[in-house]
């Protein structure tokens, strides 16, 4: 099948030397006959946190630019959550924190990752690639640990492996720290009906069931859909982002869009001014590439 320039990677396309590549996708190419080209974000280095941006050719095989950008960090990926979670649950502060709250088994301690920008720290120290966590506790293995929060949250450095503060979260607005802890909530709130069990289940409403017996109204093909004479393909690094958006007229296919994205909305909630401006920077931190 031939590739059109605006189709994702392949795996054959990606890179096998062993670096750490932090987002692979294609470029957008200018309103032209376009060669298929990719961005590469590679970084942080484990040793330093640099970051580097790369444009290949993938038709000529050719590095058409390597950019070391200093002063950014590239959004988390799963592993680096997966880290950043273990350096925290395994570091002596956070077990210290966590006795004093009265919690004996550390196993159900749950680190919630987000992402933390340097902004605070003065000077910043480009070479820290921090992760803020936000801590819950559950009362079993299986229970939802969000009814749970603790009131402290941990910063680990994924560069150098460790955890490098940990704060303690403000009382209400206007306030300082608690100078007494506060009781862990131990009221759960669970929804996996296995956990409730069939007496928390309605029984008022009637069977709904979605179905297609002479198939779907779409066709898919490679990374392009087909859909009411309309065909589009998409790319994820930018939520839904849409690349020749054409319709049938007839005999006629009109083309409609070149290029257009649906950057995602989140709507943050939290009780206390720093902690909306911890998940405020977060968001803002989502994107490929951020400013410290």
């Amino acid at each position: 099948m031939t590739l059109h320039p605006l189709d994702p990677l392949s795996g054959d396309a990606k890179p096998s030397q062993d670096f750490i590549f932090n987002s692979i996708t294609h470029r957008e190419p200018r309103f032209c006959t376009p060669h298929r080209t990719t961005r590469v974000v590679r970084g942080p280095d484990r040793t330093w946190g640099d970051v580097y941006e790369a444009v290949v050719d993938l038709q000529a095989q050719v590095l058409k630019s390597w950019l070391h950008v200093p002063g950014v960090q590239p959004t988390l990926t799963p592993e680096d959550c997966f880290e950043a979670e273990r350096t925290a649950l395994a570091d002596e502060a956070v077990k210290q924190e966590c006795a004093q709250l009265g919690i004996v088994d550390v196993s159900l301690v749950v680190a919630d990752p987000w992402f933390r920008i340097l902004w605070h720290l003065s000077p910043p120290h480009e070479n820290w690639r921090l992760v803020q966590l936000f801590m819950f506790v559950r009362n079993n293995p299986t229970d939802n640990h969000y009814a749970h929060p603790l009131d402290f949250v941990a910063i680990a450095d994924l560069i150098g492996g460790h955890v490098t503060e940990i704060e303690r979260l403000l009382a209400s607005e206007g306030f300082g720290v608690r100078e007494i802890r506060p009781r862990v909530p131990k009221t759960e709130h669970n929804y996996d009906p296995d956990l409730l069990g069939s007496a928390f289940l309605r029984k008022d409403l009637k069977p709904l069931q979605v179905l297609s017996p002479e198939g779907p109204s779409f066709k898919v093909d490679g990374n392009a859909v087909e859909w009411q004479k309309f065909k589009f393909s998409f790319n994820y690094c930018e939520g839904l982002v849409l690349h020749n958006l054409t319709y049938k007229d007839g005999d006629k296919v009109r083309p409609l869009l070149i290029q257009g994205s649906l950057l995602f909305h989140m709507e943050i909630h939290a009780r206390h001014s720093m902690e909306r401006r911890r998940l405020m920077w977060a968001i803002v931190a989502s994107d490929s590439v951020v400013s410290n």
